[in-house]
């Protein structure tokens, strides 16, 4: 029975009696009848992303998989990542302004993680309930520290745990130093994530953004 489940009304009514309650007084807003919740602050965009796996073959019998997402975009640390890497938005993740996208379970520690799967319409509200207080114990202080350029800094210097930080996301700090006028702490990430052959190849139009060959 619960295979026949037209899972999208669940999931909306899930989000309307549960999750808008946590995020909509934060100042997020959520169209109508969208999975998504973003924020501006500035010239940052903060959101949420309601994700579903519908029938997942990983987990018989589950009619859904709820897969939360938060991202932070920064229109301006874009803008010089995009400089950087001479418009190669592969370099960047495939996007030139969202400089955090990852599960919200990662943000919590790992014996705090957690997943949602729905087995019938009736485990929704359930769902919904578990994912609002994730949301308002693990999300929204992290979003809190992460509203600008400088934020982002500061994270990576303490290599905040929160953070998936693979090699786009330092070209995405990097741009943040140039934007507040330290080229020469940018310069110096390239050297310490960037020194490898194999790496040097790859991201060579960073190195030419600075005036340097990747390799003779």
């Amino acid at each position: 029975m619960g295979q026949d489940l037209d899972v999208r009304p669940c999931v909306l009514e899930m989000l309307n009696d549960n999750v808008d309650r946590v995020l909509l007084p934060q100042g997020f807003r959520r169209p109508n009848r969208s999975k998504s919740y973003d924020r501006e602050i500035g010239a940052t965009t903060q959101g949420i992303n309601i994700l579903v796996e519908k029938r997942p073959r990983y987990y018989p019998g589950a009619v859904a998989h709820i897969r939360p997402w938060v991202s932070v975009s920064m229109k301006t640390v874009g803008r010089i990542a995009k400089d950087l890497v001479d418009d190669n938005l592969d370099l960047l993740g495939g996007s030139a302004e969202i400089v955090v996208n990852q599960p919200i379970e990662l943000v919590a520690p790992k014996d705090r993680h957690e997943e949602w799967y729905a087995f019938s319409g009736e485990d929704f509200a359930e769902i919904g309930a578990g994912v609002a207080a994730f949301i308002g114990t693990w999300i929204l202080p992290f979003l809190e520290d992460y509203r600008e350029p400088a934020d982002l800094i500061r994270g990576a210097a303490r290599q905040d745990d929160r953070l998936i930080r693979q090699k786009h996301f330092w070209i995405f700090v990097m741009a943040a130093h140039i934007e507040l006028g330290e080229a020469e702490a940018a310069k110096r990430l390239l050297a310490e994530h960037f020194s490898g052959l194999g790496l040097r190849r790859r991201f060579a139009p960073v190195y030419a953004y600075f005036g340097e060959k990747a390799f003779d």
